[in-house]
């Protein structure tokens, strides 16, 4: 199982996506902050394009042991 928590992009939440795929993971980080952190992520999307904050998430995706 991957993880990816909302800690890693800087907010201070216990929030961790958790599934199979990057894809997912991005997915449900990215619900996660437009709709708990809607004042982050604006700040964070004036500051990075689309790709760069999809780069960021994904370099921060760990893979735990089952």
């Amino acid at each position: 199982m991957k993880t990816l928590a909302c800690a890693d992009m800087g907010l201070t939440c216990p929030f961790v996506a958790k599934g199979d795929s990057d894809d997912d993971l991005v997915a449900q980080l990215t619900q996660h902050g437009n709709e708990t952190h809607p004042e982050e992520v604006k700040v964070m999307r004036a500051q990075h394009d689309d790709a760069e904050m999809d780069a960021m998430m994904r370099s921060k995706i760990k893979e735990e042991a089952v």
